[in-house]
């Protein structure tokens, strides 16, 4: 975590905000289409106990967070993190950037002049000049392209056949969405869009971003409990230092 959001720091000074966001052991999505990542139960008792203490893993470090602040461990019953940070992008004033930080290629539809992410898994950044050039779309189009392409991570079925560059080249044709809802019946192009559009039942959320702080004793007491105290304290009092002092332009790292 430190290394990265240094990473970011140094592109970005002017950062006043951090927040982390979680998903929801509860998925909404799943009321719309039962079966969505329903590829991903265990299949073996081993791979039970390696879900089982993952979570539980997790349950601890989020449990941790949560003292260093309500900005720490941002999360709603039902919805993906995916769904959180997309709602604060497009809830937010429109002067305000963000820098997202994921590996996640859902949220390439929210790439725009005041949106950038952070690819960790590639160690760069990406802009949506850089999706434009690899993709040759706008982001706003790559929903439609995913819902005919489906997703195998999340068990989406898309139109046999097709994949995201085929996905692509039908989408530049022009054609309206009923066009391509009509010509392949045999998927439910509805309800894939709907699935992996960001974000989920958007009128639902009702969130406001939280501010970022630093507070000594709970960053302690948080490397103590998890055997950090080689770390050095005060790398992470400059972070917060530099976020307070930032200027007012309002950048976010989600």
């Amino acid at each position: 975590m430190l290394s990265t959001t240094n990473k970011i720091k140094q592109k970005y000074s002017n950062i006043d905000n951090i927040i982390f966001v979680w998903d929801s052991r509860i998925n909404n999505r799943k009321k719309l289409y039962s079966e969505y990542k329903a590829n991903r139960k265990p299949k073996t008792l081993e791979e039970e106990r390696d879900k089982t203490n993952h979570y539980s893993l997790l349950d601890q470090l989020k449990s941790s967070l949560k003292t260093l602040g309500d900005w720490a461990c941002i999360e709603r019953e039902g919805y993906e993190a995916d769904d959180l940070i997309a709602y604060f992008v497009k809830e937010s004033a429109i002067d305000d950037t963000f820098v997202i930080i994921s590996s996640d290629n859902d949220l390439y539809q929210l790439l725009n002049d005041r949106c950038v992410m952070y690819l960790p898994h590639r160690k760069e950044f990406y802009t949506i000049l850089d999706f434009q050039k690899e993709f040759d779309i706008s982001p706003n189009k790559y929903p439609f392209v995913k819902a005919l392409a489906g997703d195998r991570s999340d068990n989406i079925k898309g139109i046999e056949g097709i994949g995201i560059k085929k996905g692509i080249k039908l989408i530049k044709e022009g054609q309206c969405w009923t066009h391509w809802i009509n010509k392949y019946k045999e998927v439910d192009l509805e309800t894939n869009l709907e699935l992996v559009s960001l974000p989920f039942e958007n009128d639902k959320i009702n969130l406001t971003m939280p501010q970022s702080y630093f507070e000594k004793r709970a960053w302690v007491e948080l490397f103590q409990e998890f055997g950090l105290s080689k770390l050095n304290l005060s790398d992470f009092k400059q972070l917060f230092i530099l976020l307070a002092n930032a200027t007012k332009e309002n950048n976010k790292l989600v």
